[in-house]
C-alpha cells in the first residue's frame, strides 16, 4: 500500500514540476522565474540528499530512524544497544534516491503557487483595462 502512495505522489508531484516548466516555457517568463525555479530545485536536491542520506530522527526512546521521509535503516534499543535493521546496499540507495526525488519534486511547489497566482492576478488586471 505504502508503494502506491509513493509512485501516486510522486507522479502528482512530476505533473506539478511539469506544468510548470511548459508553462514557463509557453509565456516566456522573464529570467527571474527561472532563477527562483533553479535556485530551489537546487535547494531541494541538497535538502533531499541530507534527508535522505544523514537525517536519523527518534520516533519513541527506543526506535531511530535514519532517512526521510522513507527511512532506509530501523535502529531499535534492545538491552541497552542499538540493533539496526538494514537493507541490503541496493535497496538503500534506491531509497535514498527516491528520498532526494521525493523532497526535490515538493520543492517546485511554491514556485508553481507563486507563478499561478502571478498570472491569475495579471490575467485579472488585463481584463480590467479591456
Amino acid at each position: 500500500m505504502g508503494i502506491l502512495i509513493f509512485i501516486a505522489l510522486f507522479c502528482l508531484l512530476g505533473w506539478i514540476a511539469f506544468c510548470t516548466i511548459r508553462a514557463f516555457r509557453r509565456d516566456h517568463v522573464s529570467t527571474a522565474w527561472w532563477v527562483f525555479l533553479c535556485s530551489l530545485l537546487l535547494a531541494g536536491i541538497a535538502t533531499g540528499i541530507w534527508a535522505g542520506f544523514m537525517l536519523e530522527y527518534h520516533v519513541s526512546p527506543t526506535l531511530r530512524f535514519a532517512g526521510f521521509p522513507f527511512p532506509m535503516a530501523i535502529f531499535q534499543l534492545e538491552a541497552g544497544t542499538w540493533v539496526d535493521y538494514v537493507h541490503e546496499t541496493f535497496i538503500m540507495i534506491l531509497i535514498g534516491v527516491a528520498d532526494v526525488m521525493l523532497v526535490t519534486l515538493c520543492s517546485v511547489i511554491p514556485v508553481s503557487a507563486a507563478f499561478y497566482v502571478y498570472r491569475f492576478l495579471h490575467k485579472q488586471r488585463l481584463d480590467v483595462r479591456t
